[in-house]
């Protein structure tokens, strides 16, 4: 006769990373699981079948029937097999009832950092994740106590600080003394340290990223102001039908709200995947397809943690956003945010500038500067970005935040992106205007070569024919 295994817990327990155990460990957990997501991009490990019928339950006539049905198949060929779904907080005592002696692990995680895991994966507010874990565990403590047989207590924190160990004690409970391979290392491949961002009292754990070479894979969000410019709305279609690559994914746009809010809401959504860097871009950037491309594969900024494609301003003077902190300028002109400087010494062709600040535009941002500035209380208690003073904008408040954490920002100016205003300013605009800047402002000639000029141009004259004269007088040429 088969043996069965039930995983059961609340939500954000903890469940997935142990049925994924059982199931490496050989307990069959289905044929069939449910999508994983961004909420929990390891796996859910949880039958389908079941799955749906756990929340058809109370709609089904004939429960029996299906549960016999559903147990008898799931039997065949699998010495053990299992059933994890965290629904079965609410039906564990039914289908326990038909089972001869399952065994039944129970995992466990204190509230507050179950709280704020299921508002970190579907970004509820703080009642309604408070209401939600209430209502789950008064269920699960309702199934277990009418459950008289043996169980196994995981908790969710000491599954993740020692996973061997856990595991050892899983693989006791549900085998015995039958011989069973326990292959630690593939058992726990799944449960990994930066999976878990709160600690037993629910507080953020910041800087816990993985480590990857450059930029990894990209989520890419983009701001929209109201309506998007026709030249960005042309390079975005080409930019998701040829320059991004397999693992990269795309979040929904965010727009119609304060840049700030938007950029906050992006990281955010950033934050709920498994994606190594944002991608953050603004609907008046025109860029070709291969920019993105052509950002994240050179290695030159691949020691940044912040990185900026060149662009300009986008009115007339087209200065670069390449900027250097300054002295505090002091009072009035500290009201405005006036301390950076434009770096037009250092804007050289094909580099990676190292800079204070830079735009938001057109950049890309490792996931371990989002997670260093998480607070205590997750992203969805975070302001990644708020406005400046003055005419600081969101770039250079953020810009202040990653530096004073020990991050470096760069602008790579081999990658040349336009931005729309009355026309589509750039590189080339910029190194006009600068040219234009270096020329001297005074111009040196001999007064005496207008003499001939203006002797032939008086007869010519109307109006003014006495300035003319006059003129000639004053440089000698009566």
């Amino acid at each position: 006769m088969s043996k069965v295994v039930l995983v059961a817990g609340t939500g954000r327990s903890g469940t997935s990373a142990v049925a994924g155990i059982l199931h490496k460990l050989g307990v069959h957990m289905g044929d069939e699981f449910t999508n994983s997501s961004r909420s929990n991009p390891y796996g859910t490990f949880e039958e389908k079948e079941h799955f749906e019928f756990n929340r058809a339950v109370t709609k089904t006539t004939d429960v029996d029937s299906w549960i016999r049905d559903y147990i008898e198949r799931r039997s065949v060929g699998h010495e053990y097999w299992g059933v994890k779904d965290p629904m079965l907080a609410r039906t564990f005592y039914i289908f326990a009832s038909y089972l001869d002696s399952p065994k039944v692990i129970v995992v466990r995680r204190n509230k507050i950092p179950a709280m704020n895991s299921y508002m970190y994966a579907y970004g509820s507010k703080l009642q309604d994740a408070s209401n939600w874990y209430d209502t789950e565990k008064q269920f699960l403590d309702e199934s277990i106590a009418s459950y008289s047989g043996l169980m196994l207590y995981v908790d969710y924190d000491d599954l993740v600080e020692n996973p061997e160990r856990e595991t050892r004690r899983i693989a006791g409970y549900v085998f015995g003394n039958d011989p069973v391979d326990v292959d630690l290392v593939a058992a726990t491949s799944h449960i990994r340290r930066g999976a878990r961002k709160f600690d037993r009292d629910g507080k953020w754990l910041g800087g816990i990223s993985e480590q990857v070479s450059g930029w990894g894979n990209l989520a890419v969000g983009v701001r929209i102001a109201k309506f998007p410019e026709y030249h960005f709305f042309t390079s975005w279609t080409k930019l998701l039908t040829g320059g991004l690559r397999n693992g990269d994914t795309v979040l929904m746009p965010v727009g119609w709200s304060p840049a700030h809010w938007a950029a906050t809401s992006l990281a955010r959504d950033f934050l709920r995947t498994d994606k190594d860097s944002l991608l953050m871009l603004d609907d008046d950037m025109v860029f070709s397809q291969d920019d993105v491309e052509k950002l994240r594969s050179n290695q030159d900024n691949w020691d940044y943690d912040m990185v900026v494609g060149f662009a300009t301003h986008r009115t007339w003077p087209p200065k670069a956003i390449v900027m250097r902190e300054a002295e505090d300028p002091g009072l009035p002109y500290s009201l405005y945010g006036m301390t950076y400087n434009y770096a037009f010494d250092e804007v050289e062709d094909n580099k990676v500038i190292d800079v204070d600040a830079g735009g938001l535009a057109f950049t890309l941002i490792k996931r371990r500067v989002f997670e260093a500035m998480t607070e205590e209380y997750g992203p969805m208690y975070t302001e990644y970005f708020r406005y400046g003073v003055g005419f600081e904008s969101d770039d250079i408040p953020f810009c202040q935040k990653v530096k004073a954490l020990g991050f470096k920002i760069g602008v790579d100016t081999s990658v040349k992106i336009g931005h729309i205003g009355q026309s589509v300013y750039g590189w080339n605009d910029y190194q006009q205007w600068s040219w234009e800047q270096t020329r001297p402002n005074v111009v040196e000639f001999n007064a005496a070569e207008l003499i001939p000029i203006l002797k032939e141009a008086i007869p010519m004259l109307d109006k003014n024919k006495v300035q003319a004269q006059n003129a000639l007088k004053w440089i000698g040429g009566d």
